[in-house]
C-alpha cells in the first residue's frame, strides 16, 4: 500500500541520515518532472510500481549520461 511505501522511504532515508525532503524532492522530478505539484506518494498511486519504477529508472540514466 502507498501508507506501507511511505513508512519504508521515510525509515531508508532517516537511516541514510538524509533529509527528507531532500529525498522527496528528487523522487517527485524523477516522477513528474516537476519540483512542486502532486504529492509523491499520491504520484506513486497514480503510476503504480512499474510506471513508477520506470520513470525513476529513466531518471538514472538521464543523470549517469550528464
Amino acid at each position: 500500500s502507498i501508507e506501507q511505501l511511505e513508512t519504508q522511504i521515510k525509515t531508508m532515508v532517516e537511516a541514510k541520515g538524509v533529509k527528507l525532503g531532500v529525498c522527496i524532492n528528487a523522487v517527485r522530478v524523477a516522477l513528474t518532472g516537476k519540483t512542486s505539484g502532486v504529492g509523491v506518494f499520491d504520484a506513486f498511486g497514480i503510476l503504480g510500481r512499474e510506471g513508477s519504477l520506470a520513470r525513476i529508472q529513466r531518471c538514472i540514466e538521464i543523470a549517469s549520461a550528464s
